[in-house]
């Protein structure tokens, strides 16, 4: 593909071919579609979806997860020309942890590059969203406001279900895993790390029946056995924000991660450890893990009750820092982009979490363009209503050029190929080589 004459816009062009890897089998089920019976085309697709490996780039290693058993087509070199490979999206966990059936915590968890460290979002319990639609068969009344929830009633009507949509609603993006942890169950899991030691930033009271309070953890350096640790978590002072509260037990998360990092005793987090918190807790132990609140503000409703509404905006750069490459939160919520290098094997990181994640992209598919000489980046739509996506994505951006390909595709929306001018804007990494 050559360079598009940047004075036409949009330019029709055909992408080029894209070696061995999964886009080529599909071209070749799309082109026997054209000679066999819908049905068996339909069912050759079916099959070969099932087979298709999930591959791992080395030149965006920093934003992938590896696994053992993955490999690169041996004639699909990744410093080469043409190579491609599908994402793995970042694992991210939603916890609630719970008493008597009402949440009292909720948290994301995202594992960083390669499952190590990563990030964990304090979640309000009362923050407010929209609630799902009770009928999906029966269409809102035009203008009619949609009814409004808070996350913690949501959890109370209808349990797990609406509390990981509508918290994947909020933060715009998906889960891997929801885990509930009642306060024994919690305590249990402490256990093998327990004591943790933390310094206390507030004093911790509880208030009885006739109204006097008494202090239940003093403010300094505290120990706290696995049996204090859902209790302290479960506090909140008189008259203070829930908020307030989160900050204070990354403290305890911090402890507790700390602890498994130290810590000889291989069961220091019991059960499993490929799956479930376990997993997420050994990862965060292996590398920086970054604590963050929920952006939003605290409000008080027409009932005198406290609410948190969410900041859209702040959340959604805060979910671009935490979580490198996201899947959304419902079907076409994001923008699905095949990111291409056309300047040789690069590090994109930077482009991936400051430019694209944040403009509700889903990066699925990484790789390297024909050539490595492109001087302009190209950001090329296949359908007429992603013309307004990927100019926008260009404004977001800051350099290329709009193109429409002549070649439909059904996997992705947008493909961008990596030109010297987003390099010079992003100072991005290029690892020099034979590769063209």
């Amino acid at each position: 593909m050559t360079d598009l004459d940047e004075h036409d816009a949009p330019v029709t062009v055909a992408l080029p071919e894209t070696g061995t890897g999964a886009r080529a089998k599909h071209r070749a089920e799309r082109k026997r579609k054209r000679r066999v019976q819908e049905a068996w085309f339909l069912t050759a697709v079916a099959v070969l979806a099932a087979a298709i490996p999930v591959l791992a780039y080395v030149g965006f290693r920093k934003v992938f997860d590896t696994t053992s058993g993955r490999k690169v087509d041996a004639q699909n070199d990744p410093t080469k020309p043409n190579f491609e490979a599908n994402v793995v999206p970042t694992p991210v966990l939603l916890l609630a942890n719970t008493d008597d059936d009402k949440i009292t915590s909720l948290t994301m968890i995202a594992l960083g590059g390669g499952g190590t460290g990563g990030s964990m979002v304090s979640i309000p319990i009362d923050t407010v969203t929209n609630a799902l639609p009770t009928d999906l068969t029966t269409t809102t009344r035009a203008g009619a406001e949609p009814k409004r929830t808070t996350l913690a009633d949501a959890f109370a009507s209808n349990g797990e279900g609406d509390l990981a949509q509508l918290t994947a609603n909020v933060l715009g993006l998906s889960f891997d895993e929801t885990v509930l942890l009642n306060s024994d169950a919690l305590a249990q899991f402490v256990a093998p790390a327990a004591p943790l030691t933390i310094n206390n930033p507030d004093a911790l009271v509880e208030v009885d029946s006739k109204g006097r309070s008494s202090v239940v953890y003093p403010a300094g350096h505290l120990t706290l056995q696995a049996e204090d640790v859902p209790r302290y978590l479960g506090l909140r002072n008189p008259d203070e924000t829930d908020v307030a509260r989160l900050t204070r037990q990354q403290v305890v998360w911090q402890a507790w991660i700390d602890a498994v990092k130290s810590s000889n005793n291989p069961n220091v987090v019991p059960g499993e450890t490929t799956a479930g918190l376990g997993r997420y807790l050994h990862g965060l132990a292996k590398g920086t893990v970054q604590f963050a609140t929920l952006p939003g503000s605290p409000q008080t409703d027409s009932a005198g009750d406290e609410t948190f509404e969410p900041d859209t905006g702040r959340i959604s750069t805060l979910m671009a820092q935490s979580v490198q490459l996201p899947t959304p939160a419902n079907p076409g919520d994001r923008v699905r982009v095949r990111l291409l290098s056309g300047v040789g094997p690069v590090d994109a990181t930077a482009v991936i979490s400051a430019r694209l994640v944040p403009a509700n992209a889903q990066v699925i598919i990484v790789g390297n363009a024909d050539r490595f000489d492109y001087t302009t980046t190209k950001i090329v739509y296949y359908d007429d209503s992603f013309a307004a996506t990927a100019n926008e994505t260009q404004r977001e951006l800051g350099v290329g050029e709009v193109a429409k390909s002549a070649t439909p595709d059904d996997t992705e929306d947008v493909t961008i190929i990596i030109g010297q001018d987003l390099v010079a804007k992003n100072d991005l990494h290029i690892t020099r080589g034979n590769g063209g």
